[in-house]
């Protein structure tokens, strides 16, 4: 953990610009709050096909600027942080031509996304792409949502130096008409007095994962990220956590959220809440409402004072300035009409299981995170057959909290109930969490925590899925 003056501080003086090569640039344009989706630098669909999403992405190192005289060596996508908003409709197909430019190997997987096992990213079904090497990815979008993108080699370290971007599927039949879609990606960052990325150390970020000193949205400064919006629009805002391990915790500045979206899409019946949080990989989208004259999505920070006690640091991470209308952009009149969504088919429940999150002291490696006894699992942890639909109850035996992520499926939280489909839940410390699991894509798929820091020392394995 960070003294909250640091933390303070090092927000005060953050600003943020994304290049490519050796020369400092501007910082990258977002797309305009006329167009559809807001919140990255657009992405050029190179596919004149309307049912064909086609892109080149490269992973290089980017030069930003920290703060005033002081430049970070990161990674980027394309030269950016985030990298690039991909956009398309559910069923589309979307093509990528990866290059790595990068002087180690990578990936890119589809967090979220139920993607062929092939196209996962994971050194478990790809081999790495080497430096200088290209890989294609290439599948048929099956679900609508709010996704992101990121490497699946030394995740901790190549996400932490900027190795992510939004991922935004629309539904043409389903989604609702919204003034104006934001994409928000929240990321935190630790930075040394020098201005580059803090070494990284199982000693101090193993234990609860690394936490940042740099709050960004969608690559900025917090409080330098900021839309326009003309008063009384109702707008779609997709959040996506990014940060290696900190909770990020939201809420709005004029009242309550509605909640219209979980990591699997749409829900049947939006609820309000007066806070939300989101564990590292979590997404939601909410439904606002800009009916004062500012608006802003608040986030809740936690952090140590002097004292070492814990205190709660109230920072605006997005800021809406309301503008009186014009006939040209009048908002959306009254109350949304919810769309009626197919309903999920009943499914019974065929096997029921258990993963046990804990860690050990190792003599020889140190900290050591482990579920169901082991770490870092080479042979499947389960295997199941195509349409086994599993109850797994989630037992953390541990101090931390473990936000558990499954690859290439979809599950339902049952307890503590939580509504729509899921593929990241947090597993508080010395708690449990029961969920309902549905096996429908084939393959073998990665299953741990997404506090990076806690994978990367051992909490990983996969899941065996068999026609």
């Amino acid at each position: 953990m960070f003294n909250h003056n640091a933390l303070i501080l090092s927000l005060a003086l953050a600003t943020v610009a994304g290049c490519s090569g050796e020369d400092l640039a501007d910082p990258p344009s977002l797309q305009n709050e006329t167009t559809p989706t807001w919140g990255g630098k657009p992405i050029t669909d190179i596919n004149p096909d309307p049912s064909i999403v086609e892109i080149n992405l490269v992973a290089r190192e980017a030069l930003i600027a920290l703060e005033e005289g002081s430049i970070t060596r990161m990674y980027s996508f394309n030269g950016t942080v985030p990298g690039p908003t991909i956009e398309a409709n559910v069923g589309d197909e979307l093509i990528v031509h990866f290059k790595n430019e990068l002087s180690e190997p990578t990936t890119i997987h589809w967090h979220g996304m139920r993607v062929p096992n092939a196209m996962d990213g994971t050194p478990r079904v790809q081999a790495p792409v080497a430096p200088g090497e290209t890989f294609e990815y290439r599948f048929i979008i099956p679900d609508a949502g709010t996704y992101w993108y990121h490497p699946h080699v030394r995740t901790h370290e190549q996400v932490e130096r900027g190795l992510y971007g939004p991922i935004v599927i629309h539904d043409p039949v389903y989604d609702p008409d919204y003034d104006l879609e934001r994409v928000l990606v929240l990321d935190d960052i630790r930075i040394e007095d020098d201005g580059q990325i803090s070494p990284f150390s199982p000693a101090r970020d193993g234990m609860h994962g690394r936490s940042g000193n740099y709050l960004l949205t969608n690559g900025r400064r917090y409080d330098l990220a900021e839309g326009s919006a003309p008063l009384g629009s109702l707008e779609r805002w997709r959040i996506v956590n990014s940060a290696n391990a900190r909770r990020m915790i939201v809420g709005n500045s004029n009242g309550t959220m509605k909640v219209i979206a979980t990591d699997g899409g749409l829900l049947d019946a939006p609820y309000e809440v007066n806070r939300l949080s989101l564990a590292p990989g979590e997404r939601y989208d909410i439904e606002v409402r800009l009916s004062q004259p500012n608006h802003e999505l608040i986030s809740y920070v936690m952090a140590l004072d002097d004292n070492n006690e814990i205190t709660e640091l109230e920072l605006p991470v997005f800021r809406v300035q309301t503008r009186a209308h014009k006939s040209s952009d009048s908002p959306v009149a009254g109350v949304l009409t919810w769309p009626t969504l197919p309903p999920s088919p009943t499914r019974e429940i065929t096997r029921t299981e258990t993963i046990l999150f804990d860690g050990i002291n190792d003599p020889e490696k140190g900290l050591r995170w482990r579920l169901n006894g082991k770490s870092d699992w080479e042979e499947p942890l389960f295997s199941f057959s195509k349409g086994d639909t599993v109850r797994i109850s989630l037992r953390n035996l541990a101090g931390p909290e473990h936000p558990f992520h499954l690859h290439g499926q979809f599950f339902k939280v049952l307890d503590p109930p939580r509504p729509g489909l899921k593929d990241t839940v947090l597993v508080p410390g010395m708690s449990t969490v029961e969920i309902e699991a549905y096996f429908d894509n084939v393959g073998h798929w990665m299953a741990h925590c997404h506090i990076l820091e806690h994978a990367a020392l051992g909490m990983m394995a996969s899941i065996e899925v068999t026609p």
